[in-house]
């Protein structure tokens, strides 16, 4: 399992700092990726403190699938910056 981190926006706009987790390929050959912290964004865009529970809460109401939609925000930032 490997760490990637990078900035994303949920709930339409919400810039955010994310700790992302990937793993495989399984015995299907497949791999899995999700989110393991979301931190706010400081003014000089450096991270800052961990969001709270009922942050986290409203973004899962949001959407449910929304660890896939950092996830690949945060790679596709990753691969740009490559």
């Amino acid at each position: 399992m490997s760490g990637f981190a990078g900035p994303c926006t949920v709930l339409g706009g919400l810039s955010l700092w994310a700790e992302c987790w990937a793993s495989g390929p399984d015995y299907y050959g497949e791999y899995d990726a999700g989110v393991d912290t979301l931190y706010w964004v400081k003014r000089d865009g450096t991270k800052g403190k961990e969001i709270s529970q009922k942050m986290y809460d409203k973004i899962e109401k949001w959407d449910e699938y929304w660890q896939a939609l950092v996830t690949e925000q945060v790679s596709d930032y990753l691969s740009y910056t490559d």
